[in-house]
């Protein structure tokens, strides 16, 4: 594999999807679902890993095919859209890995007036700037709520315990983990697919000048859910 450093896979991830990519107390060391897996994969075939976690996930997935890229692949739960991909020339996409559905986080004292989408006339939801929740708004948007963008995944949930915002909307692998961190406090409503019928995929963006592509798809082809998903946090 054509890595930038020899022996080494440099990946960028992003701080606020726990647990697929998040950021240690320290806020330099990453853990989540993404870093073990590509950690796994790394060490399956005699790589180091070099791992940068950025405070923005929008536009991460074309940061591997940038000319003179500091990274082999980006992490993040990222889906693959025709948009992300046209907007993403160097980069070639990895097969899917792991697949989610959008979904709503809310207090637990409003699960009896909150349902779908469509209950929050007048109310104001949070999202990650630029990522499927935020897509999946500007199908579905009802132009009934106002829609907010917390500069972490973490803001969000503390507004929400507060009363400052009504819902997070973000993928359903991720509102069940923050539900569970605030038990009897918030619960996860409206799990939905983006598009009818088809659970949510996610891809690795990778730099196409690497080749690893090829490599990576075989070593994911023969990957678990429960693999993916082994990871200390999702155990407790």
């Amino acid at each position: 594999m054509n890595t930038i450093t020899k022996n080494i896979l440099k990946i960028c991830t992003y701080s606020g999807f726990a647990p697929v990519c998040s950021v240690r107390p320290d806020g330099k060391t990453p853990w989540g679902t993404d870093i073990s897996f590509l950690n796994k994969f790394a060490a399956a075939h005699r790589l180091e890993t070099e791992w940068t976690v950025l405070n923005k996930f929008e536009g991460i997935w074309q940061l591997p095919g940038k000319p003179s890229s500091l990274y082999d692949i980006a992490a993040a739960g990222i889906t693959e859209t025709a948009d992300r991909k046209r907007e993403s020339p160097g980069v070639v996409w990895s097969n899917e890995y792991f697949h989610v559905q959008r979904s709503f986080l809310i207090r637990k004292e409003d699960e009896d007036t909150f349902h779908t989408i469509y209950d929050f006339e007048g109310k104001k939801i949070a999202v990650t700037r630029d990522s499927t929740a935020d897509l999946d708004f500007r199908v579905r948007h009802p132009k009934v709520f106002e829609v907010v963008y917390p500069p972490v995944q973490f803001k969000a949930v503390d507004d929400l315990l507060e009363g400052k915002i009504d819902a997070f909307g973000e993928g359903d692998v991720s509102n069940e983990y923050l539900a569970a961190l605030h038990p009897g406090l918030l619960t996860v409503i409206d799990k939905h697919d983006m598009t009818k019928g088809q659970s949510e995929p996610f891809s690795f963006p990778v730099r196409k000048d690497s080749d690893i592509l090829d490599t990576l798809n075989r070593w994911l082809g023969k990957q678990t859910r429960a693999a993916y998903l082994d990871i200390p946090e999702l155990k407790q």
